[in-house]
């Protein structure tokens, strides 16, 4: 099944170049993120906890894949522009009906690590999780670690699908190039900071 056939999801054309500024933002604050529909909030506080389509290693390998950044900052300060930047990019008009927003985020001394689930303009669910570390070189650079997965085969949207999606989790779907082709590339846009995306990332893991 491919998740991204016609049938189910309009085409999604490439985004622009990522550019260095921070779309919606007004100032210093950050405007709040267009509001998902009930049905899919109540549906996603389940599947982002279970996330059904990811959880065994081998049948995710057609939706999920593994990319490495090199990311002009610290790790706390990548964090801290994701906080401000995901409510702004979702409420501009570059998101084109995506909503992003930041589940969880944890900092440390050299590290941090931070989850965006990724509702579609359907509202498919994804899972975005990146593990960053300060380059001790470079005190204003980190390095990503980035995992990318689907977490279920259906849109949060049609009822029951967080039951349905996890009756088949085992199902195989591909994201259809999704992930680098859109919702990778807004992450670092809203987080509005050089990001280097390491030549022949974007395999499977």
């Amino acid at each position: 099944v491919h998740r991204d056939s016609p049938v189910l999801r309009h085409p999604t054309s490439p985004p622009p170049l990522e550019p260095r500024s921070n779309p919606g933002m007004a100032g210093n604050r950050a405007p709040p993120a267009p509001s998902l529909e009930p049905l899919v909030v109540a549906q996603a506080s389940i599947q982002k906890v279970l996330r059904p389509a990811a959880r065994m290693p081998l049948l995710r390998l057609p939706h999920g894949l593994r990319e490495e950044w090199t990311i002009e900052c610290s790790a706390s300060t990548f964090v801290e522009r994701l906080r401000a930047g995901l409510p702004a990019f979702s409420s501009s008009a570059d998101a084109g009906g995506f909503v992003y927003e930041l589940v969880s985020a944890s900092v440390s001394e050299r590290t941090a690590r931070a989850r965006v689930a990724v509702y579609t303009k359907l509202r498919w669910l994804d899972s975005c999780e990146l593990f960053l570390t300060d380059d001790g070189a470079a005190p204003d650079r980190c390095s990503c670690v980035v995992r990318y997965f689907s977490t279920g085969l259906l849109p949060l949207s049609v009822p029951g699908a967080v039951l349905i999606n996890l009756l088949l989790f085992f199902a195989p779907f591909s994201h259809g190039g999704l992930p680098t082709r859109k919702s990778l590339p807004d992450i670092r846009r809203a987080a509005s900071v050089a990001v280097q995306v390491k030549e022949g990332a974007g395999l499977a893991f």
